[in-house]
Order: C-alpha cells, then structure tokens, then sequence
C-alpha cells in the first residue's frame, strides 16, 4: 500500500484591480488545491496592508479553516489614487496549513 503525501498548496481563481470613477476595488479568489487545511491565507496588494480572506463572512482561522477544494474571498477597496489604470502591481498571497507549514507566492494583476 501507498501512503498519501501531504502537501500545502493554494491556486488564484480570479484576481481584478478595477479602477472607476467611484473609486478602485481589488477582489481576489483562492482555492485550497492542497490536501491540508488552510487556518492563514492573508493577500497583500503592493505595499497595502495584508487582508484576510474570507469563506462564508468569516475570516480563515483554526475555527474556520478552508478545507481541500474549498475556495476563499475578497474584495475590498484599496487606497483610492493610488493606482493606475494599465499599471501593473504586485500580488502577494501567503497561506499557514493545519500542520504549521506555509506557502507564499506573488502575482501581478493590471489596472482595469
């Protein structure tokens, strides 16, 4: 018999960065596409604060961990002015699995 290999790992579904003239919102969408629970995933938009994500109106934590297969939220609205529309920003994701391991990757995303 086999043994299943535990591996933290997280996957964007969708990223946007859209500008208006009522404001820029940024909103992002992450799977657990690992076999380990996820009870930290925390998104940094280029030098913005980190933000939580969230699965059904609450944040990520030991008491509300993403499952495998599950996916995560965000949108919020960055620091109007800031950004421009066809620049392109990076995209900071950083996830803490069950077992205390952590994942962190950056993408960029462009002003729409």
């Amino acid at each position: 018999t086999g043994t299943i290999t535990q591996r933290g790992q997280v996957e964007v579904v969708t990223v946007d960065l859209v500008k208006s003239s009522g404001g820029t919102t940024f909103s992002i969408t992450i799977k657990n596409t690992g076999n380990k629970p996820v009870v930290t995933l925390q998104v940094t938009l280029d030098d913005e604060d980190a933000q939580d994500l969230q699965i059904g109106g609450m944040n990520i934590s030991d008491a509300n961990m993403l499952q495998p297969g599950q996916t995560a939220t965000l949108s919020y609205n960055p620091t109007d002015g800031k950004y421009v529309v066809g620049e392109s920003y990076t995209v900071t994701i950083y996830a803490e699995f069950s077992d205390g391991s952590e994942f962190t990757d950056t993408i960029k995303v462009t002003c729409e």
